[in-house]
């Protein structure tokens, strides 16, 4: 049904076909959630200094397609879930809305954000319909903007307006930390260098006048990715995906999500831990 949709050249970014044929990026599915399920997040495991709590009987899940993996019989649709997680209170009791969405910090949550992301979405899958249950991670995304080249990446990336180096060029520091060595005992400093994984880009508008950025036309793709996600309150989200930035002067470590800040929303990797101590965590 979904590579019918692509051959017939029908998005449904309008939301109006109704053909029985085609599947679509952003259509609704029936998958049928698990009914139990929980994963804690321990305290400083990411950085944060309390335990993170994931019930799935408090987040039962709509689902929407996010796209297709593989080719011919060995194809498969991948799905994402319609609307946020949200933790859980202490005594589980239900779901905490004062602060409902998971929070990350400092070097402890670069180096365990892939596997937690991924422990945390590993309770949705259903043995009967799932092939595997992960987190999204940027590539998925990319695939949806259409940033899936290291030239694309180099082009929109807007950290080389801000004095940075662009995405693939070398760093070297001494004397300075990574995430292993700053969380090791003792610490110590070191070499920190390598090629720069990290970048951001903006969805749909510039960050600034004159610089780039990605359109992205389908209203359904945008509602389902890139609406009300707020950086400053949190609700953004994360994505299994990390990489470095480097200014002049040290390497950041930093976690892949997608949220908006300033009205604007960015696809982005979100400093986390810097290798001169700040931001330690």
């Amino acid at each position: 049904m979904f590579q019918q949709a692509v051959t017939d050249g029908c998005t449904n970014a309008d939301g109006t076909c109704t053909s029985e044929d085609h599947l679509h990026i952003g259509d609704y599915v029936n998958y049928t959630n698990p009914t139990s399920g929980e994963w804690t997040v321990l305290a400083g495991e990411l950085g944060g200094t309390y335990a993170q709590t994931y019930l799935v009987s408090q987040n039962q899940l709509n689902w929407r397609v996010l796209g297709i993996e593989g080719t011919g019989n060995n194809a498969y649709i991948k799905i994402i879930a319609g609307s946020h997680m949200k933790k859980s209170k202490a005594d589980k009791s239900g779901v905490d809305e004062e602060n409902p969405y998971l929070y990350m910090k400092g070097a402890k949550a670069y180096l365990n954000a892939i596997n937690q992301l991924n422990k945390i979405c590993a309770m949705y899958k259903n043995e009967t319909l799932a092939v595997k249950a992960e987190s999204v991670n940027i590539d998925d995304i990319n695939k949806i903007t259409g940033v899936t080249t290291d030239d694309l990446k180099r082009q929109y990336n807007l950290d080389q307006f801000d004095g940075n180096k662009n995405y693939g060029e070398s760093y070297s520091f001494s004397n300075q930390y990574t995430p292993t060595s700053w969380t090791a005992e003792p610490r110590v400093t070191t070499t920190v260098s390598g090629n720069v994984e990290g970048y951001y880009y903006s969805i749909n508008e510039p960050a600034r006048e004159g610089a780039p950025y990605v359109s992205v036309s389908n209203a359904r793709i945008n509602n389902m990715l890139f609406n009300d996600e707020e950086l400053s309150s949190g609700k953004q989200y994360w994505l299994a995906s990390v990489g470095t930035y480097s200014n002049p002067y040290f390497a950041s470590f930093a976690v892949a999500g997608v949220g908006k800040k300033y009205g604007i929303v960015f696809v982005a990797f979100d400093n986390l831990f810097h290798a001169n101590d700040r931001l330690g965590g």
